[in-house]
Protein backbone atom coordinates (compact mmCIF):
# COMPACT_ATOMS: atom_id res chain seq x y z
CA UNK A 1 0.00 0.00 0.00
CA UNK A 2 2.84 2.68 0.42
CA UNK A 3 4.33 1.83 -2.21
CA UNK A 4 1.34 2.14 -4.15
CA UNK A 5 0.37 5.58 -2.44
CA UNK A 6 3.94 7.10 -3.25
CA UNK A 7 3.47 6.07 -6.57
CA UNK A 8 -0.13 7.77 -6.82
CA UNK A 9 1.23 10.80 -5.03
CA UNK A 10 4.83 10.82 -8.10
CA UNK A 11 2.24 10.15 -10.78
CA UNK A 12 -0.75 12.82 -10.26
CA UNK A 13 1.90 15.49 -9.36
CA UNK A 14 3.94 15.06 -12.31
CA UNK A 15 0.32 15.09 -14.18
CA UNK A 16 -0.38 17.81 -12.63
CA UNK A 17 3.39 20.08 -13.60
CA UNK A 18 2.54 19.07 -17.01
CA UNK A 19 -0.64 20.18 -17.79
CA UNK A 20 -0.10 23.30 -15.62
CA UNK A 21 -2.87 22.74 -12.88
CA UNK A 22 -2.26 24.69 -10.03
CA UNK A 23 -1.40 22.86 -6.57
CA UNK A 24 -1.77 25.50 -3.96
CA UNK A 25 -4.65 24.89 -1.85
CA UNK A 26 -6.93 27.97 -1.03
CA UNK A 27 -8.05 27.68 2.68
CA UNK A 28 -7.05 25.52 5.64
CA UNK A 29 -10.22 23.46 5.41
CA UNK A 30 -8.76 21.92 1.94
CA UNK A 31 -6.33 20.51 3.34
CA UNK A 32 -7.92 19.91 6.82
CA UNK A 33 -10.80 17.15 4.75
CA UNK A 34 -7.39 15.65 2.24
CA UNK A 35 -6.11 14.91 5.53
CA UNK A 36 -9.52 13.46 7.37
CA UNK A 37 -10.28 11.46 3.97
CA UNK A 38 -6.47 10.04 4.06
CA UNK A 39 -6.68 8.85 7.33
CA UNK A 40 -9.90 7.14 7.27
CA UNK A 41 -8.72 5.32 4.31
CA UNK A 42 -5.73 4.50 5.93
CA UNK A 43 -7.25 2.79 9.10
CA UNK A 44 -9.80 1.07 5.97
CA UNK A 45 -6.27 -0.12 4.59
CA UNK A 46 -5.11 -1.48 7.99
CA UNK A 47 -8.84 -3.20 9.09
CA UNK A 48 -8.89 -5.19 5.64
CA UNK A 49 -5.40 -5.94 5.70
CA UNK A 50 -5.62 -7.42 9.67
CA UNK A 51 -9.23 -9.26 8.41
CA UNK A 52 -6.76 -11.35 6.16
CA UNK A 53 -5.16 -12.86 9.03
CA UNK A 54 -8.32 -13.49 11.24
CA UNK A 55 -10.97 -14.46 8.40
CA UNK A 56 -10.80 -16.46 5.23
CA UNK A 57 -9.92 -15.11 2.28
CA UNK A 58 -13.35 -15.25 -0.08
CA UNK A 59 -14.71 -14.13 3.02
CA UNK A 60 -13.15 -10.64 2.76
CA UNK A 61 -13.10 -10.21 -0.31
CA UNK A 62 -16.81 -10.43 -0.46
CA UNK A 63 -17.31 -7.95 2.51
CA UNK A 64 -15.06 -5.59 0.47
CA UNK A 65 -16.61 -5.95 -2.47
CA UNK A 66 -20.06 -4.88 -1.31
CA UNK A 67 -19.08 -1.83 -0.37
CA UNK A 68 -20.75 -0.13 -3.60
CA UNK A 69 -24.34 -1.53 -1.71
CA UNK A 70 -23.45 0.38 1.61
CA UNK A 71 -22.28 3.46 -0.54
CA UNK A 72 -25.99 3.33 -2.14
CA UNK A 73 -27.66 2.97 1.13
CA UNK A 74 -25.86 5.86 3.18
CA UNK A 75 -25.98 7.93 0.08
CA UNK A 76 -29.74 7.44 0.27
CA UNK A 77 -30.20 8.94 3.43
CA UNK A 78 -27.38 11.50 3.62
CA UNK A 79 -28.18 13.36 0.47
CA UNK A 80 -31.55 11.79 -0.31
CA UNK A 81 -30.75 10.01 -3.60
CA UNK A 82 -34.04 8.46 -4.98
CA UNK A 83 -34.29 4.69 -5.10
CA UNK A 84 -36.43 2.87 -8.02
CA UNK A 85 -38.53 -0.49 -7.36
CA UNK A 86 -35.81 -2.39 -9.45
CA UNK A 87 -32.89 -0.65 -7.50
CA UNK A 88 -34.30 -1.77 -4.50
CA UNK A 89 -34.58 -5.31 -5.26
CA UNK A 90 -31.15 -4.82 -6.95
CA UNK A 91 -29.85 -3.92 -3.28
CA UNK A 92 -32.06 -6.38 -1.35
CA UNK A 93 -30.59 -9.31 -3.84
CA UNK A 94 -26.78 -7.92 -2.86
CA UNK A 95 -27.51 -7.91 0.87
CA UNK A 96 -28.82 -11.37 0.89
CA UNK A 97 -25.92 -13.07 -1.23
CA UNK A 98 -23.38 -10.81 1.14
CA UNK A 99 -25.27 -12.73 4.07
CA UNK A 100 -25.39 -16.26 1.96
CA UNK A 101 -21.61 -15.76 1.05
CA UNK A 102 -20.56 -14.42 4.59
CA UNK A 103 -22.52 -17.11 6.75
CA UNK A 104 -23.83 -19.48 4.28
CA UNK A 105 -24.35 -22.20 7.11
CA UNK A 106 -26.35 -20.31 9.27
CA UNK A 107 -28.75 -19.11 6.36
CA UNK A 108 -29.16 -22.89 5.16
CA UNK A 109 -29.86 -24.19 8.31
CA UNK A 110 -32.41 -21.31 8.79
CA UNK A 111 -34.25 -22.09 5.40
CA UNK A 112 -34.06 -26.23 6.72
Amino acid sequence: MLVRGATVLVTHYLICRFFGIDLNYKSWYDLKYLLIRSTVTLCQNLVYTWMYFVVSFPIVNTIYMSAPLFVFVIDYYMNGVTINHSQKWGIILGFIGVLITINGDAILSIID
